[in-house]
């Protein structure tokens, strides 16, 4: 945007400079006009002659008494040189030179100078009109390009105020784009630190995770260990199963046979009682027969 602005004020500093050239020239011409006016307003009223131009009096009836119809100032050579000494020796038709300059004039040939003159002062003011009218011109055609000059520069000017207010929307864009710089710095800031933090945990996590796959791939191999001990202990299991279920047959017929002893025991046993006890009574029977005997006996002695 730099560059932009430094390029539309360049831009303006030319069409200053032109404009100013311009009204210089116009300045110049109008100048130039207005004494080429005056030149002709002096040749109209007070026509200048330079004095060291006028002959001699013997020229003078020399070239009275020689003259031929040709005047000084019908040749256009003549004409030229003419207004050549007096574009140098009088300055534009100033009157200073016939103020200073106070010589009589020759009565001879006056009549003839004085037409001389007229004939000079008409040709000298149709060249003045006409360079009037080129001036003129070429007044005109500078004031055209200056008219052309000045709606540019006003369009210019316009594309200027215009450029300038869109350079002062992309300068407040660009505010609002560096905070947002900054905000977005600041938040990738704080992200970047939020980021390593992450990286460390996920670093340290790493480590642990490589660690529980080392205690996965012990574990795994415990597992198949312990698979291959189960296994086993599953065949050993069916094994004592099966001997519990042949020890299960064997206590049940144990258990049958036990109980046919039992009863057979119990039946001998209560046998046996009763016959204790009936042996017991019968032999209390016989004591107490034989105390009494005895006591029977003692009381016969």
């Amino acid at each position: 945007m730099n560059i932009m602005e430094e390029k539309l004020l360049r831009r303006e500093e030319e069409f200053h400079r032109y404009n100013a050239e311009l009204e210089l020239k116009t300045k110049s011409l109008m100048k130039e006009a207005e004494i080429i006016m005056s030149e002709q307003e002096n040749f109209k009223f007070t026509p200048t002659i330079d004095y060291s131009c006028v002959p001699s009096p013997r020229e003078r009836d020399n070239g009275c008494a020689n003259r031929k119809k040709t005047s000084i100032g019908d040749s256009p050579q003549d004409f030229e040189f003419s207004m050549a000494l007096i574009s140098n020796r009088t300055g534009y038709g100033s009157c200073a030179s016939l103020q200073s300059i106070k010589e009589p004039l020759f009565e001879t040939c006056g009549r003839s100078d004085t037409s001389e003159r007229m004939c000079q002062e008409k040709k000298k003011s149709s060249a003045s009109e006409s360079i009037i009218r080129v001036l003129q011109t070429k007044v005109k055609v500078l004031q055209s390009e200056l008219n052309t000059v000045r709606c540019d520069y006003r369009k210019k000017t316009e594309d200027l105020e215009k450029h300038k207010v869109f350079v002062k929307q992309l300068d407040e864009e660009k505010k609002k784009a560096s905070v947002q710089i900054s905000t977005l710095q600041e938040q990738l800031s704080r992200r970047q630190i939020s980021i390593s933090d992450v990286s460390s945990k996920l670093r340290e996590k790493e480590t642990e995770n490589a660690c529980l796959k080392k205690e996965i791939e012990n574990l795994k191999k415990e597992l198949k260990s312990v698979s291959q001990i189960a296994s086993s202990s599953d065949v050993r299991l069916n094994r004592a199963l099966e001997e519990v279920d042949k020890l299960k047959n064997a206590l049940k017929t144990s258990a049958l046979q036990g109980k046919v002893i039992k009863c057979f025991v119990l039946f001998n046993f209560h046998w046996y009682h009763m016959y204790y006890i009936s042996y017991c009574y019968l032999m209390k029977k016989n004591i107490k027969l034989l105390f009494h005997m005895a006591f029977d006996a003692s009381k016969h002695l």
